[in-house]
């Protein structure tokens, strides 16, 4: 039977709690796995390209050129009773090795934040679920099915590249430098393998162990760097839930190579502020939601609030307007600049970090600089059209230098007749230097 966690902390008195942390993947776990697949591969590809140098020729993994492999046929033959040999035992053994490591660091830091959240110790409960048992197993077949697939698809595309040689006649030294080339291939694969499914199986078992326990919203948290998807980005900061996952991208880690994590949300919990700052535990009151003004937004956004309050704060003006026909062949007359509460979010996450911001030459965006909004998209300097987002929206860049430091604001075109903003950073501007 589920546990409902947010009904039992209904029931218990006001108590201090710390904000949840995000269950990011176990980089050790990965490491073992890229090692342990490597290993994997580079047996595999050695029995191959061992079976094809002379015995009197020099060790042919060395270097491809001048080498003289045994005939195409010959070859073929070893092939075909390589590719019979059971090697399950072996795949299971790293899956198995895999998904357990994953798991008990998974196990590890979903009961301590719950713990450190609720004052509620998890741990045995959660350990002894036959449900995440079952999605445990089901992992584990998965990767096993991975593993064989590198073997399976990289002895394929032996068989089918020296059945080509046969054909066209080709020279043995050609066809061994392709199949060294194949080899590096598939270890490139390999390696990506474990990098996705680490991700994958972090995100799984985190979903995993906060349905166990009833919880079914999360938000999302992306890594918070260049490489993050457009799509991703724009739901850093939101809400959703795990019944109804997000169309264009699933779950976060269910896109390849997908970093972003899951951030569990309990709807009593209120005033959302900061990491560092502790959490009053009580009953919510209904997120307000609609428009609002930018300062009002801003304090929504910071306490937790939702994804569906916006601001607008000014229509666009002529030169915009000229901007967006020439460039996309769009009348956007009277429509309104806007931001959301996720954007304002996304917003602080990615700029509003003064240390990183420092070694990007960049100071954090404060409160403050998103009260200047209205200023800066009515009285920029300069804008230019950045070409369609990864959603397929056209996005625009405004730029405004305000007390030497230059603003920069990235919109997006939105329904509604909505030029949204997306990001904003501000930069300073450099000091020339006098001359002597």
């Amino acid at each position: 039977m589920l546990m409902n966690l947010p009904e039992i902390l209904k029931s218990q008195k006001t108590r201090k709690m710390r904000k949840f942390k995000p269950v990011k993947m176990s980089k050790r776990t990965e490491l073992w796995y890229r090692q342990q697949l490597k290993q994997f591969v580079k047996t595999m590809t050695d029995d191959v390209e061992r079976a094809m140098q002379q015995p009197q020729g020099s060790f042919f993994m060395d270097d491809a050129k001048g080498f003289q492999a045994i005939s195409a046929k010959a070859l073929m033959k070893v092939l075909e009773k390589y590719e019979k040999s059971d090697r399950t035992s072996q795949a299971e053994n790293i899956a198995n090795g895999f998904v357990g490591r994953g798991d008990a660091q998974n196990h590890a830091e979903v009961s301590t934040n719950l713990k450190n959240q609720t004052g509620i110790d998890l741990s045995a409960y959660l350990r002894n679920s036959p449900n995440i048992a079952e999605r445990v197993n089901a992992l584990t077949a998965g990767n096993i099915q991975l593993i064989k697939s590198i073997r399976s698809q990289y002895l394929d595309k032996v068989q089918n590249t020296v059945m080509q040689a046969m054909v066209r006649g080709s020279l043995n030294k050609d066809l061994a430098a392709q199949v060294k080339d194949l080899g590096k291939t598939t270890e490139k694969r390999a390696m990506f393998i474990a990098r996705d499914q680490s991700s994958k199986l972090n995100a799984a078992l985190t979903q995993a162990r906060h349905e166990e326990v009833g919880i079914k919203k999360y938000m999302w948290s992306t890594s918070g760097d260049e490489r993050v998807r457009e799509s991703h980005a724009e739901k850093d900061g939101q809400i959703f839930e795990y019944a109804n996952p997000p169309a264009d991208t699933g779950h976060p880690g269910h896109d390849v190579n997908c970093r972003c994590v899951q951030i569990p949300v309990l709807d009593d919990v209120v005033n959302l502020k900061s990491e560092e700052t502790e959490l009053s535990y009580q009953a919510a009151e209904p997120n307000k939601t609609g428009k609002m003004d930018l300062d009002e937004l801003f304090e929504s956004s910071i306490g937790g609030g939702g994804n569906k309050s916006f601001s607008n704060f000014g229509g666009v003006n002529s030169e915009l307007i000229t901007l967006a026909k020439e460039s996309i062949g769009l009348d956007i007359t009277d429509w309104q600049h806007s931001i959301d509460e996720s954007s304002i979010r996304h917003i602080l996450k990615q700029h509003g970090n003064e240390k990183a911001e420092n070694k990007r030459g960049q100071r954090a965006v404060t409160k403050k600089d998103i009260l200047l909004l209205p200023l800066v998209v009515s009285a920029f300097d300069s804008i230019e059209y950045t070409g369609t987002s990864d959603s397929g929206n056209e996005t625009f860049l405004i730029k405004k230098e305000i007390d030497d430091e230059i603003f920069s604001v990235q919109e997006v075109r939105k329904r509604h007749k909505k030029i949204a903003v997306k990001t904003m950073w501000i930069k300073r501007k450099k000091k020339a230097t006098s001359s002597a």
